[in-house]
């Protein structure tokens, strides 16, 4: 059943930016933009498969979403709620652009990056899961090695579903990977380290060793000291999570090969002691460091230089 919803955003926010980080990251696998521009993304409530599209029906200065729901029968107003809410963290259209803007204009380096994306706002991972097991799977690999890797697993898992004639990726569950073998994903060249560290996640959060409400109710430190229990999860791991799959507005993960490349060529910090160094810059972002180490990962994406 299609059923059609309106949400009003708080101004500025560019979803033409939003769709563009989304066509060309290579990070990007159960959400995707379709022909006709529309965000897509199939999600799973209480067992039954949804599908969201999400369109502009505003400006950037006046923006404004249009939800299109796809269920299995007449929506409650539990599973609208859900996907509302799921829309909202997916662009971060929760927190406040002009605090983050009036951070950024102090900052003549990363101003340039703020005013040339105007409007983004960081696209998350809409289940935290999902963003553990896409993390391990990043892990010392570069991202079209992560993408090949992310692939493999939901094609494992027969985690593709067509919905009106068209394919999509569903996210998958821990129960679902759980039921795996490490020799299963050994056998599909996951590596013997990735398929034990993807094993032990799916496991850790199916026995609720990894226990997301408790996670939501820590502060950033004791969250990611909670992630890091669990083995296979470093600090680089944890702070990705935190951030692209919690939306934790504070969070850099300064261990990222590809923020100490950018940052430190952007700030003349030497390479040596780098993820050091990528903390003591950040602290002039305090407050905002998730958002503005999303700007840099966009500004990597576009190879955008900076004078």
């Amino acid at each position: 059943m299609k059923t059609e919803l309106e949400l009003k955003v708080e101004p500025p926010f560019s979803f033409e930016l939003a769709r563009h980080y989304i066509t060309t990251s290579p990070s990007a696998i159960t959400e995707r933009v379709t022909a006709a521009g529309r965000y897509a993304s199939l999600s799973s409530y209480q067992g039954q498969l949804l599908l969201l599209y999400v369109e502009e029906t505003g400006t950037p200065d006046m923006p404004g979403l249009g939800i299109e729901l796809h269920s299995d029968g007449k929506p409650t107003p539990a599973l609208v709620y859900f996907a509302i809410n799921r829309v909202r963290r997916s662009f971060s259209l929760g927190d406040n652009y002009g605090e983050f803007e009036a951070m950024a204009m102090r900052d003549p380096v990363f101003r340039q990056i703020m005013e040339k994306f105007h409007g983004l706002r960081p696209v998350l991972i809409p289940d935290p899961f999902e963003s553990l097991l896409w993390a391990i799977l990043g892990q010392q690999v570069n991202i079209a090695v992560a993408r090949k890797l992310k692939t493999t697993l939901l094609e494992l898992l027969h985690c593709e579903h067509t919905v009106d004639g068209n394919p999509f990726w569903a996210s998958p569950s821990p129960e679902q990977v759980a039921a795996l073998s490490e020799e299963t994903l050994c056998a599909a060249r996951l590596g013997r380290y990735k398929a034990a560290y993807v094993m032990e996640a799916a496991r850790a959060v199916q026995s609720g060793r990894i226990d997301w409400e408790n996670i939501v109710s820590l502060n950033d430190a004791a969250a990611c000291r909670a992630l890091m229990q669990i083995r296979g999860i470093g600090r680089w791991t944890a702070e990705y999570v935190l951030m692209r799959g919690l939306g934790r507005r504070d969070i850099i993960p300064a261990g990222d090969l590809g923020l100490q490349k950018i940052i430190l060529k952007c700030y003349g910090a030497p390479k040596e002691q780098a993820e050091m160094a990528v903390r003591r810059i950040s602290d002039q972002w305090a407050g905002w460091r998730s958002w503005a180490a999303f700007y840099w990962w966009m500004a990597l994406q576009n190879g955008l230089e900076l004078v």
